[in-house]
Protein backbone atom coordinates (compact mmCIF):
# COMPACT_ATOMS: atom_id res chain seq x y z
CA UNK A 1 0.00 0.00 0.00
CA UNK A 2 2.84 2.40 0.82
CA UNK A 3 4.49 1.76 -2.55
CA UNK A 4 1.27 2.68 -4.35
CA UNK A 5 1.05 6.01 -2.49
CA UNK A 6 4.75 6.70 -3.14
CA UNK A 7 4.38 5.84 -6.83
CA UNK A 8 1.32 8.05 -7.11
CA UNK A 9 3.20 10.95 -5.54
CA UNK A 10 6.07 10.42 -7.99
CA UNK A 11 3.64 10.94 -10.85
CA UNK A 12 1.56 13.78 -9.37
CA UNK A 13 4.42 16.01 -8.21
CA UNK A 14 6.20 16.35 -11.60
CA UNK A 15 2.95 17.03 -13.46
CA UNK A 16 1.96 19.65 -10.88
CA UNK A 17 5.38 21.29 -11.13
CA UNK A 18 5.20 21.34 -14.93
CA UNK A 19 1.68 22.80 -14.84
CA UNK A 20 2.75 25.55 -12.43
CA UNK A 21 5.84 26.37 -14.50
CA UNK A 22 3.75 26.68 -17.68
CA UNK A 23 1.07 28.77 -15.93
CA UNK A 24 3.66 31.17 -14.49
CA UNK A 25 5.55 31.41 -17.78
CA UNK A 26 2.32 31.99 -19.70
CA UNK A 27 1.24 34.78 -17.36
CA UNK A 28 4.62 36.54 -17.45
CA UNK A 29 4.88 36.36 -21.24
CA UNK A 30 1.29 37.53 -21.64
CA UNK A 31 1.99 40.47 -19.31
CA UNK A 32 4.95 41.54 -21.41
CA UNK A 33 2.90 41.48 -24.62
CA UNK A 34 -0.42 42.88 -23.40
CA UNK A 35 -0.98 46.63 -23.28
CA UNK A 36 -1.56 47.35 -19.60
CA UNK A 37 -0.30 50.19 -17.44
CA UNK A 38 3.07 49.90 -15.76
CA UNK A 39 1.57 49.93 -12.29
CA UNK A 40 -0.82 47.08 -13.07
CA UNK A 41 1.94 45.15 -14.84
CA UNK A 42 4.23 45.54 -11.81
CA UNK A 43 1.45 44.51 -9.42
CA UNK A 44 0.56 41.41 -11.45
CA UNK A 45 4.23 40.47 -11.85
CA UNK A 46 4.81 40.65 -8.10
CA UNK A 47 1.61 38.69 -7.45
CA UNK A 48 2.55 35.98 -9.94
CA UNK A 49 6.11 35.65 -8.60
CA UNK A 50 5.24 35.72 -4.89
CA UNK A 51 2.14 33.51 -5.10
CA UNK A 52 2.78 31.38 -8.19
CA UNK A 53 -0.25 29.10 -8.37
CA UNK A 54 -2.83 31.63 -7.24
CA UNK A 55 -1.31 34.66 -8.98
CA UNK A 56 -0.89 33.08 -12.39
CA UNK A 57 -4.32 31.45 -12.43
CA UNK A 58 -6.00 34.68 -11.25
CA UNK A 59 -4.14 36.68 -13.89
CA UNK A 60 -5.13 34.32 -16.68
CA UNK A 61 -8.79 34.30 -15.68
CA UNK A 62 -9.34 37.92 -14.62
CA UNK A 63 -7.29 39.84 -17.18
CA UNK A 64 -8.12 37.69 -20.17
CA UNK A 65 -11.83 37.62 -19.30
CA UNK A 66 -11.84 41.41 -18.93
CA UNK A 67 -10.21 41.80 -22.36
CA UNK A 68 -12.68 39.39 -23.95
CA UNK A 69 -15.57 41.48 -22.62
CA UNK A 70 -13.90 44.70 -23.80
CA UNK A 71 -13.29 43.28 -27.30
CA UNK A 72 -16.87 42.03 -27.47
CA UNK A 73 -18.19 45.49 -26.54
CA UNK A 74 -15.98 47.13 -29.18
CA UNK A 75 -17.19 44.71 -31.86
CA UNK A 76 -20.81 45.42 -30.95
CA UNK A 77 -20.22 49.18 -31.07
CA UNK A 78 -18.80 48.89 -34.57
CA UNK A 79 -22.03 47.50 -36.00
Amino acid sequence: MDTIKFGLMLTIIPFTAIFLFIAIWWALVDMSIREISRAKRALWTILVILFPPVGSILYNFLVKQRNLIKNYDVSLAGR
